[in-house]
């Protein structure tokens, strides 16, 4: 591509992998005179795509054309990188069995040309469509594929790695190994590069944040860094089911940390970009729970259960019937807390997702170890979640007011007692009067006790 158009595009694509969109828009346009010939329009399509994932409609590079043949004298290295293009486009547009089609005759042609960093390209992306099917069996397949290829190759520390060390991060989290957890988040921090796109950026930096959360003691940092990551989302690039989960983890955070107004936001967007979901009625129920209100939660558990609207994620279904479980548990009702939680192993077991009963909290524990012998082909599996969780070995009951319990979840906050009386529309006077109450029931002397203590029983 020696030609006016050729040196142009050249010059854009290196200007997009410096991270410079603007410059690269210049060069594009300047690529625009002279003569095109068919290799030219090809690689101008590619690097137009590789623009268009930096910011702009996710449909500029949705025309016929892209799915038109190369030129029969085409290098293989340019049509590899312009299918990387394409299948990355097909997959934030949610075009799933497309994309992967496109990315894996990516991987074909970059492995022909003998083009290390094209091959790790598409198989980092194929790992992020694993994501995108939800399940982890394959999230983990995918991944760990692509990293062997950047293990014999030289590659951990490149940015073409990034999306597979994102991709192992999540599957370690999902199963509560912080340990590899960090180590790949840290990973895909450090292997990005100024030619990263922004979007990817963001989505370590929220990995980040969420999976410092399993070992923060105070977590407040954590989730600030969190809710900013998901404030300066473009929602509408998102798929759905990453939409659910990334705002059920908010609304999970939120709550931990007493940030009431952080959850009801999640809440709003839910019902706007996926409203009739699995994922926007457990939120509510959440919210539900976070206000004492058991017996309504109740009533929406046994409704999901019926399966009055569907699920996004594969997690939502395990979710819901641990809620379930340990809302019968909370009853008093052992038998049905042992069969819930036997049918949420039944769910989990497949992808080994612990998760679920993780965020579940203590009384999750006590029930999965009074099971313990009775959960049939799932005995040694639940044996594999209990020890990734942390309880008492017996459930600790406080029976709190509704108004109690809506001041205990503003306490882990940096929030004043008078910030916090506005917040609830409640007089000083009465928020104290709530907190000895608090500190009375639950045996504390101060806040930070209270929080603590809230955290191990589970009401926080």
């Amino acid at each position: 591509m020696s030609s006016l158009p050729g040196a142009a595009l050249a010059q854009a694509a290196a200007e997009i992998d410096g991270g410079d969109p603007v410059a690269a828009d210049l060069s594009l346009a300047r690529s625009l005179l002279g003569r095109r010939t068919a290799t030219t329009r090809l690689a101008e399509q590619g690097i137009r795509i590789q623009r268009c994932l930096w910011g702009g409609e996710p449909t500029d590079a949705s025309d016929p054309s892209l799915e038109s043949e190369a030129p029969a004298d085409c290098d293989e290295s340019l049509r590899a990188h312009q299918l990387l293009g394409v299948g990355w486009t097909r997959l934030v547009r949610g075009e799933r069995v497309q994309a992967t089609a496109d990315l894996e005759g990516a991987v074909a042609l970059a492995r022909s040309a003998g083009c290390d960093r094209a091959v790790m390209a598409g198989l980092s992306a194929l790992a992020m469509v694993a994501i995108a099917g939800d399940t982890l069996a394959a999230m983990d397949e995918h991944s760990r594929t692509a990293l062997e290829f950047a293990g014999t190759h030289g590659l951990q520390g490149d940015p073409t790695a990034v999306t597979a060390h994102q991709v192992a991060a999540w599957v370690a989290h999902q199963r509560c190994d912080t340990d590899a957890a960090t180590v790949h988040v840290t990973a895909a921090e450090q292997a990005a590069g100024s030619g990263t796109y922004p979007a990817v950026h963001t989505l370590t930096a929220g990995l980040k944040a969420v999976i410092a959360l399993d070992r923060a003691e105070r977590p407040y940092g954590s989730s600030i860094t969190l809710h900013g990551v998901l404030r300066e989302m473009d929602w509408s690039r998102m798929p759905d089911r990453a939409t659910a989960c990334a705002l059920l983890i908010q609304v999970q955070i939120a709550l931990r940390v007493g940030e009431i107004a952080w959850a009801r936001e999640s809440l709003a967007l839910a019902e706007n970009l996926i409203a009739e979901t699995m994922e926007t009625e457990l939120i509510r129920i959440i919210l539900h729970l976070q206000r004492g209100r058991l017996d309504t939660a109740r009533d929406r558990v046994r409704l999901l259960l019926r399966g009055a609207v569907p699920a996004l994620t594969m997690r939502a279904p395990v979710d819901c019937v641990v809620l379930s479980a340990t809302l019968a548990e909370a009853a008093g009702d052992h038998p049905a807390a042992h069969r819930g939680m036997a049918h949420a192993l039944e769910l989990a077991v497949q992808d080994r997702l612990i998760r679920p009963f993780r965020d579940g909290g203590p009384v999750v524990a006590a029930v999965l170890a009074a099971g313990m012998g009775r959960f049939g082909h799932q005995d040694d599996f639940a044996g594999e979640v209990l020890a990734k969780l942390e309880g008492p070995d017996t459930p600790h009951t406080v029976l709190l007011t509704t108004r109690e319990l809506e001041l205990l979840a503003e306490l882990p906050s940096m929030r004043t007692t008078e910030e916090i009386a506005e917040s609830l529309y409640v007089s000083v006077n009465t928020v104290k009067t709530h907190l000895r109450s608090i500190y009375r029931k639950m045996d504390v002397r101060s806040r930070r006790e209270a929080v603590d203590t809230a955290r191990t029983i589970g009401l926080l």
